[in-house]
């Protein structure tokens, strides 16, 4: 498996917007808003490939000098379950270890909360509702 870190300006971000769409909006009924692909632009977008296919990916938004927060970690259906999601976050960590990051913050959907738990990561604070699923707060000191 291969691993890109690139910019909303790579010509592979628009496969990357079509995996965090039809695994994680579509099944909810929703769209990207202009305001979410406005901020996209501002953000390292990391994808995990196996013979040049994007299999799966995630955003990392930077929020200061020492935190920065995973999102949208997305894995195509026929890819789950096969420890691609786990080597990604590593791959995510490590880059964010490298870059100067100390700690990565999350806000994980109830079902992945175990996911995150076996690599390391807290719950912190009282679950919410975010784009209508329940989710948690977690973090991981790196």
């Amino acid at each position: 498996m291969d691993f890109w870190v690139f910019t909303a300006s790579a010509p592979v971000f628009e496969q990357l917007l079509s995996l965090r769409y039809q695994v994680m909006r579509q099944p909810l009924g929703l769209e990207f808003s202009p305001q979410e692909l406005s901020m996209d632009t501002m953000n390292a977008h990391i994808g995990a490939f196996i013979n040049n296919e994007l299999i799966a990916c995630c955003v990392m938004h930077h929020l200061d000098s020492k935190t920065i927060k995973m999102r949208q970690l997305a894995v195509y259906p026929q890819h789950q379950k096969k420890t691609y999601g786990k080597q990604l976050v590593c791959y995510a960590e490590k880059w964010a270890k490298y870059a100067g990051y100390q700690k990565i913050i999350l806000h994980a959907r109830d079902y992945a909360i175990p996911f995150y738990e076996k690599l390391g990561y807290l719950k912190e604070g009282e679950p919410f509702t975010e784009i209508q699923i329940l989710h948690i707060k977690m973090f991981k000191n790196i």
